[in-house]
């Protein structure tokens, strides 16, 4: 093998670039954090009436041989995390709920992340997608309806306009 660059991260792991292969092979020199986290995105859809929908998980893994310090904010006031900070053992994880706060917004299409980063400077983004919806109306017209019949006789039909006048 032909090493065209190494390269020590601050998680405490080599890179090493082949020059023959065209390939970065990573190794990890004694202790090491190495953080996975899934899904990097998650949807959430309600109505503006309705309750907040239920929180989604994202679960924050240790691949490594030390442990993983981690931390998540969001710049967004209608996303909230269950723990802002937390730390994973070696061939561990851990789970945070994310959940949407609707209080304040309208109907419409959100979008925000949470940035979730380790001491060693390794960052995931998770991608988060609101749809918030107005509840239907529902519009019926005319409001009432009068039928006449005479002993014998047919009744007219008459018709009667169901609508969503909401979104």
């Amino acid at each position: 093998r032909a090493p065209m660059g190494i390269v020590k991260g601050k998680d405490n792991r080599l890179f090493v670039a082949s020059l023959t292969t065209g390939k970065v092979e990573v190794y990890g020199i004694d202790a090491y954090t190495q953080m996975e986290v899934m899904p990097l995105s998650l949807s959430f859809e309600d109505q503006v009436k309705g309750s907040n929908p239920e929180s989604k998980v994202v679960e924050i893994s240790n691949d490594g041989s030390s442990l993983l310090s981690w931390s998540a904010q969001t710049d967004d006031n209608w996303i909230t995390l269950s723990e802002s900070s937390g730390s994973v053992s070696p061939s561990k994880s851990q789970i945070v709920q994310i959940s949407v706060n609707l209080a304040g917004l309208q109907s419409g299409h959100y979008t925000g992340n949470v940035r979730i980063s380790a001491e060693s400077g390794a960052t995931e983004i998770v991608n988060i997608t609101l749809l918030v919806i107005q509840p239907p109306v529902l519009s019926v017209a005319p409001a009432s309806l009068e039928f006449t019949s005479r002993n014998g006789s047919i009744i007219s039909s008459q018709s009667l306009l169901i609508t969503n006048a909401g979104d």
